[in-house]
């Protein structure tokens, strides 16, 4: 690769990261100059597709998907921010086909998945959104939403007795799973009442999946499409709080609470969002409140549950959060959270190997949990298990290439296994973002010293010399 399009290529990866974390001026800045240099990059295009995104620019943002999909038809990404905007311009009829070419050939897109069911309710149309949650769970049959929406979907297309098979399954994961329960009920209520369970008729104020019906709701009927639109709304909250970005998270979870069109799941997982938040800024006192009031509407949330247990944790009460932990799991079996809390508990009590197996079970059903990863790279290296470690790390970074952290910990795996030349590969990656990293500059000079590297050789961008 020549200087040229490496210049490109850095460009590009540092305008993508700047918009990730909403350096909005910054990746403008960078894009701008990549974007001199080569105007036929189905990347830049698509980068610059979720720049104009985030500013809200959505017709901005819609050419340059639709450029990175004439230049790589097969880029799912650009198809997906493609739909995207579709679908925040009401045009579900164009986002549909898209979003379902995009699932054909990324099965298990969360974001695809979620835009081609808000798409599919509202048009009426189910056919193809069952096929692709049936080929999601065939990958992923452990996800007990995402079953949950494919007993949604066969329900309100009238296969009955496959939306009994499925919702079954989601109880054998979940079996406090209220909205499953909610549904299995009404369904067996339809059928003693003798109603014609063929047809979709009478089934249109169903709760969508991925929601659950509160019955203590004014009775209007929902609108299939904008409740979609709170999970996916809630899931970008999600987001925001992993990037700290707090105040944005307080202002969309309290709009979502204040709507009054949200389900009962919906705004549980609104007030948990809070209380997170809450205890990010240190309010302890407010995060507790919220909690009780959580559980006073829904003991067996397990959202709440595990809440509460990292609350205990921090004051020291280990055992008392542990059983917290092991409380939620009997609500929900795969709660990645509740093994990860298990997780620390058994890691402060000295229990290693019972830590990194807690640990591998939440990143089996969570690759990103952060907490189960570094629980992992603690105890992986007090039982020698560097390969469960370079492992997992790995799995992360499959979905977070340029984490600096993380790149960090992999290179230093790969330093503890005298993998020398690719520790320094890793540190060069890390060096390319940030050319300061102390860290990586401490661990670049153990490895040249390791190498035999002389030091006018060990500047940013040396190949080893072996």
């Amino acid at each position: 690769m020549d200087g040229g399009a490496t210049e490109f290529q850095e460009l590009v990866e540092k305008g993508e990261l700047a918009t990730k974390h909403r350096k909005l001026e910054e990746a403008h800045n960078y894009l701008n100059q990549a974007l001199k240099m080569n105007q036929n990059s189905p990347r830049l295009m698509r980068v610059l597709g979720a720049l104009y995104l985030s500013e809200s620019k959505v017709e901005d943002a819609e050419n340059y998907f639709a450029k990175a999909i004439a230049l790589d038809p097969e880029d799912t990404k650009s198809m997906t921010g493609f739909a995207m905007c579709k679908i925040m311009q009401g045009d579900h009829k164009t986002a549909h086909p898209i979003l379902v070419r995009a699932l054909s050939k990324e099965p298990t897109a969360a974001l695809s998945m979620h835009q081609l069911l808000e798409c599919s309710f509202a048009l009426g149309q189910y056919d193809e959104v069952i096929s692709a949650l049936r080929r999601y769970i065939a990958i992923k049959p452990s996800d007990a939403e995402m079953t949950f929406c494919l007993a949604g979907c066969l329900y309100k297309a009238g296969e009955i007795e496959e939306a009994r098979s499925m919702l079954k399954s989601v109880l054998e994961i979940s079996p406090g799973h209220k909205g499953a329960i909610e549904l299995r009920d009404r369904i067996e209520c339809e059928s003693t009442m003798g109603e014609n369970t063929n047809s979709a008729a009478g089934r249109e104020d169903v709760a969508p999946p991925q929601q659950k019906s509160d019955k203590n709701a004014p009775q209007i009927v929902q609108n299939d499409a904008f409740t979609v639109s709170i999970d996916v709304e809630l899931e970008k909250l999600n987001e925001q709080k992993k990037k700290r970005e707090l105040d944005g998270v307080k202002e969309g979870c309290k709009k979502i609470i204040e709507s009054g069109r949200c389900s009962s799941t919906q705004l549980l997982t609104a007030k948990a969002l809070l209380a997170e938040t809450s205890i990010l800024e240190g309010d302890l006192a407010s995060a507790n409140r919220l909690y009780d009031e959580i559980l006073g509407e829904d003991p067996t949330f397990s959202r709440a549950i595990c809440g509460r247990a990292a609350l205990r944790a921090n004051e020291g009460s280990w055992d008392e959060a542990e059983d917290l932990f092991s409380k939620a799991l009997q609500f929900d079996g795969s709660s990645d959270v509740a093994y990860a809390g298990l997780g620390t508990c058994c890691q402060q009590k000295g229990d290693n190997t019972s830590a990194w197996s807690y640990y591998q079970k939440a990143l089996a059903i969570n690759p990103e949990n952060s907490r189960a990863l570094l629980g992992t790279i603690e105890t992986g290296y007090q039982l020698g298990n560097l390969d469960g470690i370079e492992a997992a790390i790995k799995g992360y970074l499959e979905m977070h290439p340029i984490d600096p952290n993380f790149l960090y910990s992999l290179a230093g795996c790969y330093y503890a296994q005298g993998r020398y030349a690719e520790a320094q590969e890793e540190i060069e990656k890390i060096l390319l973002f940030d050319p300061e990293h102390a860290n990586a500059l401490e661990l670049r000079d153990a490895i040249a010293e390791k190498m035999g590297i002389p030091a006018e050789q060990q500047g940013f961008g040396d190949k080893p010399t072996v």
